[in-house]
């Protein structure tokens, strides 16, 4: 946080993008506080590009199990946590590998965090190519824009918002989410709306 008040000061790219209340209110808040980071948050929400900020986290994600570096198992089984959590058309890399590393099957009762390092190494080399294959073609989606992420979670369940412009081919796994279900700005009907 010191580092972060520090750049705050020195910075003369804050003081031309923000409003002038809400940059005097940043230069004055008092860092060393309990409540700084809660106060920073309220001024800052409104200059960030949630979407932006996901889209870069799901890219580090998806470069890190492409090029299978050091993190790509936990890259893989975020992936697979990111599904369930909204994002559908991460089902398939998520079910087919990530669930595969959560919950190895291994012949005992084990899961990913107690395993030994060879192998968790084992499980994830099993996970390839597949894992690499499908991480591409959903970073095609999301650079073509197929794939929008908004950077917004649903108020009841915390379910991750996107927006999806697949073709109806590509939308095997998330045929009633994405776009219709998902988006807050259209207005589609809801899965318990049958009867409309």
């Amino acid at each position: 946080m010191l580092d972060f008040e520090q750049w705050v000061y020195d910075s003369d790219f804050l003081k031309k993008e923000m409003q002038e209340d809400d940059y005097l209110y940043l230069i004055s808040l008092n860092y060393q506080t309990t409540q700084s980071f809660y106060n920073l948050e309220k001024i800052l929400v409104k200059y960030i590009d949630y979407g932006k900020l996901e889209t870069i986290k799901m890219n580090a994600l998806l470069d890190s199990i492409i090029n299978k570096d050091n993190n790509a198992a936990n890259s893989i089984i975020r992936i697979y946590q990111l599904s369930c959590d909204g994002y559908s058309f991460l089902s398939d890399l998520g079910l087919s590998c990530g669930l595969r590393l959560t919950v190895p099957d291994t012949g005992s009762n084990l899961r990913w965090e107690q395993l030994m390092p060879q192998q968790k190494q084992k499980l994830t080399d099993q996970q390839y190519p597949k894992a690499r294959e499908l991480a591409v073609i959903i970073k095609k989606w999301i650079e073509e824009k197929e794939i929008i992420l908004t950077g917004k979670q649903d108020d009841n369940f915390g379910r991750w918002d996107f927006i999806d412009n697949r073709k109806e081919k590509d939308n095997y796994y998330s045929r009633n989410s994405g776009q219709e279900v998902n988006n807050f700005n259209n207005p589609i009907n809801k899965w318990w709306q049958i009867w409309k």
